[in-house]
């Protein structure tokens, strides 16, 4: 299988997921190069790995990062944060 081909490649943000339950989630994301995951919080600490592309993450606090491929951030629940493709981009987010 491939999380590549999970996602409809026409959409700006395709998510996908690949399992869940009650505690934790585990999802695919693709995001368009020039598209991004708009300002959001999550509940629960979520941690994201860069399978290819690059990305710009910037949170609440002022903290602005690059991410590339292979690239990995852990989010703290409860922080604004947001994530702008600056190529096409996909990613692994794991929450719980």
């Amino acid at each position: 299988m491939n999380v590549n081909l999970l996602h409809q490649k026409k959409k700006p943000v395709s998510i996908a997921k690949l399992k869940s339950n009650t505690n934790s989630a585990l999802n695919s994301i693709h995001i368009k190069s020039g598209e991004s995951l708009k300002t959001h919080i999550n509940q629960v600490d979520a941690f994201i790995i860069i399978t290819s592309g690059r990305a710009i993450y910037e949170d609440e606090r002022g903290e602005r990062i690059v991410l590339t491929t292979g690239g990995y951030l852990q989010i703290p629940s409860n922080l604004k944060h947001a994530i702008t493709a600056t190529e096409e981009l996909q990613l692994l987010l794991i929450v719980g």
